[in-house]
Formats: C-alpha cells, sequence, structure tokens
C-alpha cells in the first residue's frame, strides 16, 4: 500500500463482463406438415462492462469497452482515479490476465488486492451481472452490443 498522504479509504470490488450479440438459430414449433424458413446470419458481437462497487455507500463506477484488456483496464482505473480524487482506492480484483499485466498502469490514489483463484463468492460485485443479465433481454434481439447497453441502462 502507498497512501502516502494519508487520504480516507475507499474499499471497492472490480469485476468485468461480457455483453452481445450471439445468433443461435432455435428448432421452432409448426403444425404438420409445414417447416418454417429461418434464415441464417450469425453474428458474434460483444462489448464489456467494467465495474466497482464501494460497499460501504454503493458507490457505482463503470465503463463500456470494445475489448477486455490491459489497455481497457488501465482507463477504467484511471477513470476510478479522477473519480474519487480526494481518496486512496483499495480495489479488489480477481485474477484475470489484464489485472496482473506487467503493462497495467495503477495511479498514485489506488492499489490492487488479488482475489485468489476461483472464489466469485468473495467478490460481491459478481452480483452485478446476475442483476444486469438477467432474463429480461435473452429474447430481444438488439442490432448492436451497444443497443443491449443502452436497453440495461435504461432498464429495460
Amino acid at each position: 500500500m502507498k497512501n502516502e498522504d494519508q487520504l480516507p479509504l475507499r474499499l471497492i470490488f472490480q469485476d468485468e463482463a461480457r455483453f452481445g450479440r450471439m445468433s443461435d438459430p432455435r428448432s421452432c414449433w409448426a403444425p404438420a406438415p409445414h417447416r418454417p424458413v429461418v434464415k441464417l446470419a450469425l453474428v458474434r458481437e460483444f462489448c464489456y462492462e467494467y465495474a466497482a462497487v464501494s460497499p460501504w455507500d454503493g458507490c457505482l463506477d463503470f465503463m463500456t469497452a470494445e475489448k477486455m484488456n490491459t489497455d481497457s483496464m488501465t482507463r477504467f482505473l484511471l477513470q476510478v482515479s479522477a473519480a474519487h480524487k480526494d481518496e486512496f482506492i483499495i480495489m479488489v480484483v480477481d485474477g484475470a490476465s489484464s489485472h496482473r499485466c506487467k503493462e497495467l498502469r495503477v495511479p498514485e490514489n489506488v492499489t490492487l488486492i488479488r482475489l485468489p483463484p476461483y472464489s466469485p463468492e468473495l467478490n460481491p460485485a459478481e452480483q452485478i451481472w446476475n442483476v444486469h443479465s438477467g432474463a429480461t433481454t435473452s429474447q430481444i434481439v438488439f442490432l448492436t452490443p451497444w443497443m443491449l447497453r443502452q436497453s440495461k441502462l435504461n432498464g429495460v
């Protein structure tokens, strides 16, 4: 830890998730002898949501990125650092490679604490995705991952 300025502490749990479109045609019912024709267009488009939540006051920081990599994680850390510039942030992260990479730039007012492997139950931020990716949008067709994101932000 490097809280040399004796800033107030803020504990934050961080996680990320992938959301997007995956077309996967399923069988459907039709009265005999009809056979429905379903056009096939395989689509794989994703966006990644980064989120960090503070259990003390419920403060939520989030960011959308096109990729989950070290650069995106660095941008998210900088965003969280700027949002809480008067606090020293202890951020609990999982063992994703983008959290352990040597190229990851961690701001001065942030320190990362890594959870043990295979322990998502220790990270309350995991619960964000249970609410976020519920069954509310599983049967809706979105033209882009960004439309999916907007529907989630607006509560569908």
